[in-house]
């Protein structure tokens, strides 16, 4: 809901380019919603079986951060693949602090930057301010959304369920009493969305 909330926040244009930073199960359904507003998709991540992911989801090109293993080289691909100006729209669905300075440096003069997944106050980083204001960025924050968006998430899962693989996702189960286990794996992003199930023996 958040993402189909933060992509019309951010005005998301047929045409435009969108980088997600993040393939998590955030960045996934991202990338679809945004494929089907007629954008192209770049998504960055360090994890090869999510940027995989990714290209079922609509990623018309992917950027691996172990391959690309600065800030330099990643802005440098990004500017490449949108004819030297910078993407429309950047998002960041990370929750890494980090990924908001860099995210600056991918967004084009006058665009829009989304943040999503940085939730948690107290996490700091070094930021160029500057660079932002000259370029005339417009930052978007989004925690929450208006109801009705529940409503809209629910009708594009069912537009488009045979188009995307939705239920790929949910790529690890555990019980109720492994919450701990499935908690670390997913900080470690060595799975892309838990389920947590709970027996009713």
């Amino acid at each position: 809901m958040r993402i189909n909330f933060g992509i019309e926040k951010a005005n998301l244009q047929y045409g435009e380019t969108i980088v997600i930073q993040g393939a998590g199960g955030l960045g996934l359904n991202a990338a679809a919603v945004a494929k089907e507003f007629g954008a192209t998709v770049i998504v960055i991540d360090g994890v090869e079986s999510r940027l995989t992911m990714a290209k079922t989801f609509g990623a018309d090109y992917l950027i691996n951060i172990n391959e690309y293993d600065t800030l330099e080289k990643r802005t440098q691909t990004v500017l490449e693949l949108t004819g030297g100006k910078g993407a429309d729209v950047v998002m960041e669905l990370t929750g890494v602090p980090a990924a908001f300075n860099e995210g600056i440096h991918l967004v084009r003069p006058a665009g829009r930057y989304v943040s999503i997944g940085n939730i948690f106050p107290g996490k700091m980083m070094s930021f160029d301010p500057g660079l932002m204001t000259r370029k005339s960025i417009t930052i978007i924050s989004v925690v929450r959304y208006n109801p009705w968006y529940l409503n809209k998430a629910l009708q594009f899962i069912s537009k488009t369920i045979h188009k995307y693989p939705f239920a790929d996702m949910l790529d690890a189960e555990f019980d109720l009493s492994e919450i701990g286990e499935a908690l670390d794996r997913s900080a470690k992003r060595e799975v892309t969305r838990a389920c947590i199930v709970v027996s009713r023996d």
